[in-house]
């Protein structure tokens, strides 16, 4: 009978075992950030699934530090689930041993040193997914054995306040803490009452009181003398010629000064158009100073966001009506399901490239195998000594025979393919008794 009820719980008597190993429990969850190195190896086990929390604002720094920092002889071929790949640490575990299987959405400003670690073989990507995907796939077939998070503030039992930069913490956690994982979570400071409660305590199973506060990115520049008259200009074209033509009433802006403009003269040149309340209206994006006079004015009725801006928190506390917050006032954020509102539930999404590429790149077709008479494009050509243009890759004899092969071939499959000219006809003409003819031609009487 033993055998059979442990059958079915073998995730939860895993998670007793280590967490009775540290003398953890629901009466004792604070741990010393001096034994942190004692926490992870106990509560981490080789081969486990970790999610390690960080995007593009909110990174559980002091965590990631410390795993990168463990003894490789007692943690190795671990499996990573990280939205963004964005500090030095998170991929110092993979050169150290203690990694070797990622999963990510993006890796930002240090996707140099991860392409080389791949071409390595240092590291082995799982799959580059989308922010939405990702969490899904938490409560699919990835789910954390063990969750290293951050939170603004924790109680002595293990309540968190997340504060305005909620974002992600939320879902990782419950991904992890339903599914009998490990929940470890490193906040700024432990306090007797909480401004309001986040993520309970029954999901957490250690805190650690981080030496330093987490390490927080603010997605905007706060110098609007930056928003030039270029960017002025692109703002009244895309009011004009986007906002006011498709009557975008729910929009997610991205990040950059050219929405920030768009932001700035919708009181103004919007105005002028008398879009006031036809366009604009409720929006994704994170709390920017730069919709304070679209706020101000009116125009905004309501704004979720991702994650918090870090000099806003009062002017969102003032504005409840605006913004998504709790009875403390401070912004409660939701970075999952603004991801999901961006694509599935507005009217237009404006997006921003992080990078792209300095030269040109051709596509994967030959150079050579251009048929004559196709104009080649600036990319299929080199500049030759004499400084006169010539197909690249035709320099040696064999490339010269592959490509008259390849014209040869194209120009035989052209005749071949090519059908019989026909004089031109109207819609009106009468068609072919062996084609019917669609609907869409045939005119009322």
């Amino acid at each position: 009978m033993a055998d059979a009820e442990t059958r079915w719980t073998t995730h939860r008597h895993e998670k007793k075992r280590r967490l009775d190993a540290l003398g953890l429990s629901e009466a004792t969850k604070i741990v010393d950030a001096d034994r942190i190195d004692t926490v992870l190896s106990t509560l981490i086990q080789p081969r486990d699934r970790v999610s390690l929390e960080g995007d593009n604002q909110k990174q559980a720094d002091f965590l990631a530090q410390s795993l990168a920092e463990a003894d490789p002889a007692l943690l190795h071929d671990l499996h990573l689930l990280i939205s963004s790949v964005s500090l030095p640490a998170h991929l110092d575990v993979f050169e150290r041993g203690i990694a070797s299987r990622l999963d990510l959405a993006f890796a930002g400003p240090q996707s140099l040193r991860l392409a080389q670690l791949v071409e390595d073989r240092v590291v082995t990507i799982g799959a580059i997914h989308t922010y939405v995907e990702l969490y899904a796939r938490m409560f699919v077939d990835l789910p954390p054995n063990v969750a290293l998070l951050c939170a603004e503030a924790a109680d002595e039992h293990g309540n968190l306040y997340t504060g305005p930069n909620t974002e992600d913490t939320p879902t990782i956690a419950e991904a992890t803490a339903f599914h009998d994982g490990i929940v470890i979570v490193q906040v700024n400071r432990i306090v007797d009452t909480l401004p309001r409660v986040d993520i309970p305590g029954d999901w957490v199973d250690a805190v650690v009181v981080s030496p330093r506060p987490y390490k927080l990115e603010p997605l905007f520049t706060r110098d609007p003398a930056k928003i030039g008259r270029v960017e002025i200009l692109k703002a009244m074209l895309a009011i004009r010629g986007v906002y006011e033509r498709h009557e975008v009433v729910s929009l997610n802006h991205g990040i950059g000064f050219d929405t920030a403009a768009i932001e700035l003269i919708l009181p103004t040149y919007g105005e002028e158009l008398g879009l006031r309340g036809r366009i604009a209206k409720h929006w994704v994006l994170n709390p920017h100073p730069t919709l304070i006079p679209a706020i101000e004015s009116g125009w905004v009725e309501s704004v979720h966001c991702f994650g918090g801006e870090p000099g806003m928190e009062r002017y969102v506390a003032a504005r409840p009506d605006v913004f998504f917050t709790g009875r403390d006032g401070s912004l409660r954020s939701n970075r999952v399901l603004a991801q999901l509102a961006g694509q599935y539930a507005i009217d237009m999404f404006i997006g921003s490239s992080l990078q792209i590429d300095g030269e040109e790149t051709p596509p994967p077709s030959r150079p050579d195998a251009w048929p004559d008479s196709v104009e080649r494009p600036t990319w299929a050509t080199t500049r030759t000594a004499a400084g006169t243009a010539a197909p690249r890759g035709s320099t040696s004899p064999r490339a010269k025979e592959r490509a008259a092969a390849a014209r040869s071939s194209s120009s035989n499959s052209s005749r071949r393919s090519r059908p019989e000219a026909r004089p031109p006809s109207s819609i009106d003409s009468t068609p072919s008794t062996s084609v019917p003819r669609p609907a869409w031609l045939c005119r009322r009487s």
